[in-house]
Order: structure tokens, then sequence, then C-alpha cells
């Protein structure tokens, strides 16, 4: 009773609407404490021990068999997209070999989502078995922002959510 609700006293609305460049919404993030990721691959023990591994680490995972799936996911989860929503993916973990769309074609189409400011900018680790350096030269000219290489342990990830996911620790 005693408590004073400063946000209906100076009047500030409880959703922000942000209407302003793509560059400048980036850099206004309103921090949250979800911890979410989207997984990529089309190898179903893939996608399971990558789950068991982040979850075991606090993070909450989205899985997507292809990179339509994934489009899908993304589209969907950002239909109403507007900064205050703290539910977005922190992180995307992109298989690079994948049928139907694979990761460098699926990274392609969400760096347009990001151009059109229909979803946040959100870090891209593209996942390959092989280390060819023209396919990891691929990943990194579609947008992905790191590549590592399978199979994943515990350690590479724990590194990965240290560089690439905001605030973990």
């Amino acid at each position: 009773q005693n408590r004073i609700d400063l946000t209906k006293k100076m009047n500030i609305p409880n959703s922000l609407e942000l209407d302003i460049g793509a560059e400048l919404r980036d850099e206004i993030m309103i921090p949250c404490g979800c911890k979410n990721l989207l997984i990529v691959d089309d190898d179903i023990f893939n996608l399971m021990s990558l789950e068991m591994m982040l979850n075991s680490l606090g993070i909450t995972c989205i899985k997507a068999m292809n990179g339509v799936e994934a489009l899908e996911i993304l589209k969907s989860k950002y239909k109403d997209y507007s900064r205050t929503c703290c539910l977005g993916f922190k992180l995307i973990i992109m298989d690079y070999q994948m049928p139907i769309m694979d990761g460098v074609e699926t990274t392609l189409s969400i760096m347009e989502l990001i151009d059109k400011c229909s979803i946040p900018r959100i870090p891209i680790i593209g996942c390959t078995a092989f280390a060819s350096k023209n396919e990891v030269i691929k990943c990194f000219e579609a947008g992905m922002k790191d590549v590592v290489f399978k199979p994943l342990t515990k350690k590479i990830l724990m590194n990965l959510l240290r560089k690439w996911y905001p605030n973990y620790h």
C-alpha cells in the first residue's frame, strides 16, 4: 500500500515501441534473463546430444531439423517483433550440411530478415563435421560469426557461450 508505482506516476507505457534504424535498434538491447538458443541440425542424435549438454548448462533449446524449419520458427517467434520481447533467441547453432536448405542458405535468409528488421541480430555459429577451408570461408561469408567442428563437447559449448551468448557466465 505504501509502495509508489513510478511507471504510472511518470506515465511510462508498459511496452516500448521503438521505430528506429536497424543499427541503432540493435544497440538498444533491453536486457533480459532468458536463456534461449536455436539448434538447427538434420541429425536427431546431434540435436538431442546438443540439447542435453546445453540444458545441463542452464540453456533452453528449440530444435529445427533443417533451414526451412528454422526460418519458420524464427518468423513465428518474432511475428510481432519488438525490443521488449525477452523470449527471443540469444544464439543459433547451425549445421553446415543439411537437406532441404543447408546452413549457408539458411544463414543468408536469416541475414535478410535481420536487414529488414524482422528479427533482431542473433549470432549464428556454424557447426560442421568437415574441416574444409572452403566451407569455413562460405560460413563466414554468409554471416556466421564463428565455426566449430563436430563432435561438440561440453567444454567447446561453454567456450562458445562465454564468447557469443550475452551475459552467460
